[in-house]
């Protein structure tokens, strides 16, 4: 698999949105690696900060059921 064709199979398993996937593929066939690389930096905060809500809501829901098992006893 040549490099190009590796990094779009790699874009392709990243579920980004369809306009977002799109503009990153065309920087990357265009060879305009810098502006492809900030785009994925930005991508991966947003990831990042989803990563975390979906962390507090965990430990959140844990806590919930911790308190409902003790109020069980």
């Amino acid at each position: 698999m040549k490099s190009l064709e590796k990094l779009l199979y790699l874009l392709q398993g990243l579920q980004l949105n369809g306009e977002e996937s799109l503009r990153i593929k065309q920087c990357i066939n265009a060879e305009d690696f810098s502006t492809a690389l900030m785009l994925l930096r930005r991508n991966r905060g947003e990831m990042l900060e989803k990563l975390h809500a979906s962390q507090q809501a965990l430990d959140d829901l844990d806590l919930l059921v911790y308190q409902i098992k003790k109020m069980e006893k």
